[in-house]
C-alpha cells in the first residue's frame, strides 16, 4: 500500500499515518513492521534492484556472455515489470532522490551498471566498442532494460513478446548478431525457472 502511496502521491506527501489507514492497521502497529518511513522506502527501492543483483551470482555457470546478457536483461525486465504499483518510478521521483535510501539504491544500481558494463563489452563488436565507450556502452545497455517502468506507466502491461524485445535489443546494440541473439534466447529459455517466465 505504501508503494501504491508514494507512486500515485509523492514520498514526502505521503505519512505514516496513511500508510496505516490504508492497510487498515494502527499507526503504532506499523512501527512492529518498519522502523519508520525511510526504512519502507529503502525496502521498496531495493525491490527495484535486488532480483536482478540476486541473479549475478548465476550468471558464471554461463559460457556465452551473450546468453548471460540476455538472461540478466530479461529477468531484470521481467521483475521491474512485475513490480507492484510501477514501483521502479520511484528512483526517478524529486523526492524520493534526495533520501538516503536513494543514495544506498544507487549504489546498488552502480553494481548492477557495472555488470551489465562488463557482459555487454564481452560480447561488443569491433564496431561499436571504437565508437561506443565501455562505461558508456553498460548504460545504454541498463537504460534499454529500465525502459520497461516508462512502457508501464504508459499501459499498464508490458508482454512477454515485449520483454524478449528488450533483452533481444541489449545484445543488438552490443553488434550481435540475429544468431547470436537466437542462441541467447534459446540458452534463456533453458535457464530461466519457469517461475520467473511466467512473470510470477
Amino acid at each position: 500500500m505504501a508503494a501504491r502511496l508514494f507512486v500515485a502521491g509523492s514520498y514526502a506527501g505521503t505519512s505514516t499515518r496513511d500508510i496505516a489507514d490504508a492497510v487498515g492497521m494502527r499507526q503504532a502497529s506499523l512501527y512492529y513492521h518498519f522502523a519508520g518511513k525511510p526504512a519502507i522506502l529503502g525496502e521498496l527501492l531495493q525491490m527495484t534492484i535486488r532480483p536482478a543483483l540476486d541473479r549475478v551470482v548465476d550468471l558464471d555457470q554461463i559460457e556465452s556472455p551473450e546468453a548471460a546478457l540476455y538472461l540478466l536483461a530479461l529477468h531484470d525486465a521481467k521483475s521491474l515489470a512485475g513490480l507492484m504499483h510501477n514501483i521502479g518510478m520511484l528512483p526517478r521521483c524529486p523526492d524520493v532522490a534526495q533520501t538516503p535510501e536513494a543514495r544506498e539504491y544507487a549504489n546498488a544500481r552502480g553494481e548492477l551498471r557495472e555488470v551489465y558494463r562488463s557482459l555487454a563489452v564481452s560480447c561488443a563488436s569491433e564496431v561499436v566498442t571504437a565508437t561506443v565507450g565501455r562505461s558508456q556502452l553498460g548504460g545504454i545497455v541498463m537504460e534499454l532494460v529500465e525502459s520497461v517502468i516508462g512502457t508501464r506507466a504508459e499501459k499498464r502491461v508490458v508482454t512477454e513478446r515485449e520483454l524478449q524485445n528488450v533483452a533481444a535489443a541489449c545484445l543488438r546494440v552490443c553488434g550481435a548478431s540475429n544468431e547470436a541473439i537466437e542462441a541467447a534466447r534459446t540458452a534463456a529459455d533453458e535457464l530461466l525457472p519457469e517461475s520467473v517466465q511466467a512473470g510470477r
